[in-house]
C-alpha cells in the first residue's frame, strides 16, 4: 500500500564519460508509522492546553528589571508557551491532512495555579466533546516546563531542557495515554561586541530558547499521531555507458517493471559472481520501488551471499551496504503493518 517516491539522484554530468563499472546513488523518500498506533483511527480531533504557566525563578531566572520591554516579552513568552505549543500542535496535524477535521480548544481547562501538577480531564468536559461536539481523539497539553541553566566557561552561552506531559483522551476509554517527552537546547553566540563580551543577555537568550523549546517540542507531538516521510539513500550498480543511460531512463521514468525484468533476464545469463552481485542488487531496488518488499529482501541477499563468494574482502563496503539494506527492508515491512492499522486497512 505504501510507495515510495524518489527524489533526486547523485548522478552528475561526469555519467557521460564514465566505462566502467560504478557505483551510484539515489535518494528514497520512505513512509515511516506514526509513534503512537491508536486502538481505532481518529477523524475529529481537539486539542486543549490544560496546563497552568510556569512562574518565574523557578528552573529559569526571573527578568533582572534592567530592560523593561525585553523582561516583557520574556514573561508573555513563558506565560503564553503551552498556547504557542498547542498551536503548533494544531498545525503540524492539521497540515498533515491525515486528520479530518483538527479542532484548538481557545479557552484554557485550569485556573488554580499548581504548575507542577498534572490535572485530569474533568469528565464533564470530555463527555461533551464526545458527544455533543462529535470528537472521537482530545489532546491534552498537561504541562509544560523550563529548566535553563547558564556556566562559566562553556562554549555555550545557555542550555535549556524542556518536558512537555500530554495525555490522549478517546471515546469509551477510561483511562488516558500519557507520554512525557523532552528537548534540550543550547545557545551558542557566533560573535562578540567591541569588548569580546557576547552582546546578548540571558534574557534574550531565555527567551528564544521557550520559543523554540515550544515548537520544537511541537513538532514531536504531531509525529506522535501521524505518518511522516524520511530521506534515505540507496545504492544501484551500472557497468558502463549504454547502462547508466538506460538506468536513468528507468529512474526518470519510474519504470521500474522494465528496469526488473532487463536485470532478471542478465542475471539468468551472467556467470561472474561479482557481476550476478551487483545485479541482485538492482533488481532488489527495483523491487523495492514496486513496493515489494519482501521480494526485495530475497534478492538482497542473493547479492549479500554472491558478493561474499566473490570476495569478502574486496567487496566488504557492498557487503556492509546490503547487511544495511537488509535490515531497512525488513523495517519497511514492519512499518508498513502499522501504517496499514494507522490508516485503517484491513487485510
Amino acid at each position: 500500500m505504501k510507495h515510495q517516491v524518489y527524489i533526486g539522484l547523485l548522478f552528475g554530468f561526469l555519467l557521460l564519460f564514465m566505462s566502467c563499472a560504478s557505483t551510484i546513488s539515489m535518494l528514497v523518500d520512505v513512509e515511516k508509522p506514526a509513534l503512537v498506533t491508536l486502538p481505532v483511527k481518529a477523524q475529529n480531533v481537539i486539542i486543549v492546553n490544560n496546563a497552568v504557566p510556569q512562574p518565574m525563578g523557578y528552573g529559569i531566572d526571573a527578568p533582572s528589571g534592567k530592560y523593561p520591554e525585553m523582561d516583557s516579552l520574556y514573561i508573555k513568552i513563558l506565560k503564553t508557551a503551552s498556547w504557542r505549543l498547542a498551536m503548533d500542535v494544531f498545525k503540524n496535524l492539521d497540515d498533515s491532512k491525515f486528520f479530518s477535521d483538527v479542532s484548538l480548544y481557545k479557552r484554557s481547562l485550569r485556573e488554580d495555579n499548581e504548575w507542577l501538577s498534572v490535572v485530569p480531564v474533568d469528565e464533564e468536559i470530555k463527555r461533551d466533546f464526545f458527544e455533543n461536539e462529535n470528537f472521537d481523539m482530545l489532546i491534552s497539553i498537561d504541562r509544560l516546563l523550563f529548566n535553563s541553566t547558564f556556566e562559566k566557561d562553556k562554549p555555550e552561552l545557555g542550555k535549556m531542557e524542556a518536558i512537555l506531559t500530554f495525555s490522549i483522551h478517546l471515546p469509551g476509554e477510561t483511562e488516558p495515554i500519557e507520554h512525557t517527552i523532552t528537548d534540550t537546547l543550547k545557545a551558542y553566540y557566533a560573535g562578540a561586541d567591541y569588548n569580546g563580551a557576547p552582546s546578548v543577555n540571558p534574557v534574550e537568550i531565555n527567551t528564544e530558547m521557550i520559543r523554540q523549546g515550544s515548537f520544537m517540542l511541537g513538532e514531536k507531538v504531531g509525529m506522535f499521531f501521524t505518518p511522516n516521510w524520511k530521506t534515505v539513500e540507496r545504492n544501484y550498480y551500472i557497468s558502463d555507458l549504454p547502462d547508466a543511460i538506460a538506468t536513468s531512463n528507468y529512474i526518470d521514468k519510474g519504470n521500474w517493471d522494465e528496469a526488473k525484468r532487463v536485470w532478471t533476464g542478465e542475471f539468468g545469463l551472467e556467470k561472474k559472481a561479482v557481476k550476478r552481485a551487483r545485479l541482485a542488487n538492482n533488481i532488489a531496488l527495483a523491487s523495492e520501488m514496486k513496493g515489494e518488499f519482501e521480494v526485495a529482501e530475497e534478492w538482497a541477499a542473493k547479492a549479500k551471499a554472491l558478493f561474499q563468494t566473490a570476495s569478502p574482502t574486496k567487496y566488504a563496503k557492498d557487503i556492509a551496504y546490503l547487511e544495511e539494506y537488509i535490515k531497512a527492508l525488513q523495517e519497511r515491512q514492519s512499518d508498513n503493518i502499522e501504517l496499514d492499522k494507522q490508516y485503517g486497512v484491513s487485510k
